[in-house]
């Protein structure tokens, strides 16, 4: 009897997940940067991009030490036996 079931999908290695976590970083002191300049140059809808950078390369820089933390310890991966 086969199995039906789809196999679970393989998690990022090591290098895509530091690729996330890099790039979290890089995006979240870049939207701080926009953000903080458009408040001091009154910039009316620049703010509102800087803030949304900001928060995303926070919520992707937390995901990427996620993933990097379970790829160390080797969770996810498939034993091919």
């Amino acid at each position: 009897m086969a199995n039906d079931e789809a196999p679970p999908p393989e998690q990022p290695n090591m290098w895509q997940a530091l690729l996330m976590l890099g790039s979290g970083v890089v995006l979240g002191f870049g939207g701080c940067s926009a953000f903080l300049s458009s408040l001091t140059s009154g910039s009316g809808e620049a703010w509102t991009l800087g803030g949304a950078a900001f928060l995303l390369g926070v919520v992707l820089t937390i995901i990427g030490a996620i993933r990097l933390s379970r790829a160390m310890r080797g969770e996810g991966r498939r034993d091919d036996q």
